[in-house]
């Protein structure tokens, strides 16, 4: 990694980013992150308890790989504009034959009007 491009502010925000994707409690997020957590809620979160801590991270993903349910929406997605392709090349064609035949028609009536 170039230090030149690479800050830590931009660790900081990619490790957000992947706790925020991960499937924690808030307040779990919050403690990952290095956050206090406010309000009546930092009175029943237990910062001592390494196992839970630990459990929560390991919940985190941090490869590169991408989520299979990211790539199911995709494939949906991809599908659904193959689909929307198809209709309209079809649409398109029938378009296309209609616009012939007024091209012939036109010729035919100035044709007829010569």
């Amino acid at each position: 990694m170039d230090p030149k491009t690479m800050w830590v502010h931009s660790f900081r925000k990619a490790f957000r980013k992947i706790v925020r994707k991960a499937d924690i409690d808030d307040d779990d997020k919050e403690q990952l992150m290095g956050h206090a957590i406010k309000g009546s809620r930092q009175a029943y979160y237990d910062r001592n308890d390494i196992d839970q801590i630990r459990k929560c991270y390991e919940k985190c993903s941090f490869g590169r790989e991408t989520p299979q349910s990211e790539v199911s929406k995709l494939r949906k997605q991809l599908e659904d504009e193959q689909t929307k392709r198809v209709y309209h090349e079809i649409r398109l064609e029938k378009l296309e034959k209609e616009l012939e035949a007024t091209r012939n028609m036109l010729k035919e009536m100035l044709a007829k009007q010569q």
